[in-house]
This record gives structure tokens, sequence and C-alpha cells, in this order.
């Protein structure tokens, strides 16, 4: 489970920073630059939904096989 709580920590820390770069991109000069790198925040956070959602899923599976 400390595992889990792990997951869950690092989505909302990565949720936290887009927001943060959302909202600081309005003040970049560099617009362009800033939405890059939001997007590729953006991806990361894809990344790990998914690879969080599997884990789970892969957990649940393992726990009714043992019931």
């Amino acid at each position: 489970m400390d595992q889990m709580t792990g997951f869950a920590s690092a989505l909302t820390r990565l949720e936290s920073a887009l927001d943060k770069l959302e909202r600081a991109a309005g003040g970049v000069h560099d617009a362009g630059e800033a939405l890059t790198e939001l997007e590729a925040l953006r991806h990361k956070h894809r990344r790990l939904k998914d690879s969080t959602e599997r884990a789970v899923a892969d957990l649940d599976a393992l726990i009714a096989s043992r019931s």
C-alpha cells in the first residue's frame, strides 16, 4: 500500500505543478516555450496516471485471485 500512497502523492504533486505552470504561462514572454513545457508535463502526467491505473488493476486482480 505504501507504493499506492507514493503514486497518489506523485500524481498530486504533478497536478499541482501543471496548475502552477499554467498560471505562470500567462506572464511568460516566450509563451511557446512555456506551452511546450506544459505539454511535456501533461504527457508525463498521463503516463504516470496510466501506469498507476495498471498497477491498481494488477493489485485488484492479485487480491481477487487470493480470495
